[in-house]
């Protein structure tokens, strides 16, 4: 067996629906890493950032995100934390090495780096991974998923 690149990385999303984007980032973040912290956005947090009322409740998210990566044979070298905010473990654990994100998120992954800085940590490795694309050329999202507007593979409903 290969030896990964990473020892401990870590990914953020709130994940109501697995889709195409969400299984590439997942998939890259095990491609390079024995340890994966998926931080799992909190219902507190979806309020504040998504500004919705229905959300997915915060169980059921991470039962279904269980489920993904154990149908995958991930779940053992995963670790699903909460987060109450953009940042999670990786500006208070020093261990993490690297964070993988979509184009969308990097600017998130230059904030960490300066928190972590200013705690005295290792800047994290930043792997930037292209949206995913419907064939109108927008990327794929849970909300026009949600909406019926496309599938989770990005297709035209």
């Amino acid at each position: 067996m290969k030896k990964n690149k990473y020892e401990t990385i870590a990914i953020g999303g709130t994940f109501s629906v697995i889709h195409k984007g969400h299984i590439k980032l997942i998939i890259k973040a095990f491609e390079i890493s024995s340890k994966v912290i998926i931080g799992l956005t909190s219902d507190s947090l979806v309020h504040e950032i998504k500004k919705v009322k229905n959300v997915i409740k915060y169980q059921i998210r991470e039962k279904n995100l269980k489920i993904f990566l154990n149908q995958k044979d991930l779940l053992d070298r995963s670790e699903i934390v909460p987060l109450y905010d953009f940042s999670g473990p990786t500006t208070r654990e020093e261990n993490i090495e690297a964070v993988v994100v979509s184009n969308e998120t990097v600017n998130n992954a230059y904030k960490i780096n300066t928190i972590r800085k200013s705690k005295g940590f290792s800047p994290l490795d930043i792997i930037v991974i292209e949206m995913e694309l419907t064939g109108d050329g927008e990327p794929i999202s849970t909300t026009r998923i949600l909406k019926k507007e496309i599938d989770e593979q990005g297709n035209k409903l």
